[in-house]
């Protein structure tokens, strides 16, 4: 009787760990919805997309950005 008192009780913190992840990730999704929504997207999915558009974007300024340093370096003899 004792060994299925032990088990019940270690399966009740489990459980209540298991709810309290849960509640946790639930929290999470919420902020994470919050903040793709500052970019004017409802989903995941369309966050996605922005995320790659954003991607693309920050290349081109990263080369931008690395061929206007070489320039500087060349014109100003570093």
């Amino acid at each position: 009787m004792e060994e299925i008192v032990r088990e019940l009780n270690r399966l009740k913190v489990e459980i209540d760990s298991a709810k309290s992840d849960r509640s946790q990730l639930i929290g999470a999704r919420g902020e994470h919805m919050k903040i793709i929504q500052d970019f004017g997207v409802d989903t995941v999915d369309k966050a996605k997309e922005v995320l790659v558009k954003l991607d693309k974007k920050k290349l081109s300024l990263v080369k931008e950005i690395e061929a206007g340093f070489k320039k500087l370096k060349e014109e100003y003899d570093w």
